[in-house]
């Protein structure tokens, strides 16, 4: 039952995520390992490197989940799947360049269609894209890998993550100037006129926080710095949402550079707080750094 609600919670109530995660590790440290405990050390690695910092040590929870897995077996199929996505998507790539994980999601893929864990395997085929894309690999190589995928993760009928693929590859499209307008997610793929209002009523934090970073990439490059900024910040309060993932750095990559973009002309209490801001996020930037190898 826990396994199952972390996925719900990490989406739409990411307070809830630690609650989940603590409760399944203090059942296997009293009762001892079952196969269902290596999605609980996964999940802890996360709590570990992207909330409390310590990356060494989620590393290490990552690693010992993997090792978990492999030792139990056909007993663990059930949560091999979305034990894997989550060591690649949110604690791997903070020690290790995430183009060397891109093997972890094809295994995860595969291990979840023979599991039929069809939603994290549609988590897995996503995040091949989307860190492609924060990895800035190239856009015509993307879109046209997007356009074969397409089918496929619309056959796995996961409503949300088939979206989200949608507004990745919609935004892959707009970044290669094939849109009627480059600053609207709204074209072949994805509306955003339609889809904004869907996941603000169903306060998907996880989509909203990938949408505005969309918006602020878009509007750095090809509109309004100012506007930039403030989608930006409309992501902020929603980072838990996206904990451990590599769209957390991009949303603070791209409110940097625009808040360094409108500094000169900003009004003297506005320039206070961008440059309290850049000096908290180099401090991130710092410590991300430091951790890696």
């Amino acid at each position: 039952l826990l396994v199952a609600a972390v996925a719900p919670a990490f989406l739409t109530q990411p307070s809830l995520f630690p609650v989940i995660v603590l409760k399944m590790l203090n059942v296997s440290l009293k009762k001892g390992n079952s196969p269902l405990s290596p999605f609980a050390y996964v999940s802890f690695g996360i709590i570990q490197g992207s909330v409390l910092g310590d990356f060494d040590a989620g590393y290490a929870f990552g690693r010992l989940a993997l090792e978990l897995v492999s030792r139990f077996g056909n007993a663990a199929k059930s949560i091999e799947c979305r034990t894997i996505f989550m060591f690649q998507t949110m604690i791997n790539h903070w020690k290790f360049h995430a183009r060397d994980g891109k093997s972890f999601y094809r295994q995860a893929y595969a291990a979840g269609l023979e599991s039929g864990d069809l939603q994290f395997s549609s988590y897995s085929l996503n995040n091949v894209f989307f860190q492609g894309l924060l990895m800035r690999e190239n856009l015509s190589d993307l879109a046209e890998r997007f356009s074969v995928e397409h089918p496929v993760i619309a056959s796995l009928q996961q409503y949300n993550a088939y979206q989200l693929f949608q507004l990745n590859e919609q935004s892959v499209l707009n970044l290669k100037g094939e849109a009627d307008d480059l600053l609207k997610l709204t074209g072949k793929y994805f509306d955003e006129t339609k889809v904004l209002s869907e996941w603000l009523a169903a306060k998907n934090a996880n989509a909203l926080f990938d949408f505005y970073v969309a918006k602020s990439r878009l509007e750095y490059l090809f509109g309004d710095r100012q506007k930039a900024y403030e989608y930006a910040l409309l992501a902020e309060p929603m980072e838990d949402a996206m904990s451990g993932m590599m769209f957390v750095p991009e949303q603070l990559f791209f409110l940097s550079l625009a808040a360094a973009a409108i500094y000169p002309e900003a009004q003297k209490k506005l320039r206070k707080q961008i440059r309290q801001r850049l000096e908290k996020n180099a401090k991130r930037f710092e410590k991300w750094s430091y951790h890696c190898e």
